[in-house]
């Protein structure tokens, strides 16, 4: 798994300057709700440990120094619920 496939793009509106409205990213909890019931075809378990734990501490070094976090309080604990049942999926 690729950090990348974390998350969904979404498109600014049409009418909007594209310089001034950024594609904007969103969690996909739909995956890591996959991820937590069971393995996802075409993604290994120690694959998507690693993706987590890279989104998971860039999550959290955003918030220690003020630079700024994407996720909130329910989508980073999604996160890591995610990850630890990842992480003994692997190493089980």
């Amino acid at each position: 798994m690729q950090d990348d496939d974390l998350y969904e793009v979404i498109p600014p509106a049409l009418d909007a300057d594209p310089w001034d409205h950024p594609p904007t990213l969103r969690l996909r909890t739909d995956l890591l709700d996959q991820l937590r019931a069971g393995s996802v075809p075409g993604h290994d378990d120690l694959s998507s440990a690693v993706a987590l734990t890279r989104l998971i501490r860039a999550e959290l070094e955003g918030f220690g120094t003020g630079a700024g976090e994407k996720l909130g309080d329910a989508e980073i604990a999604l996160a890591q619920r995610t990850l630890r049942g990842a992480m003994i999926k692997s190493c089980g």
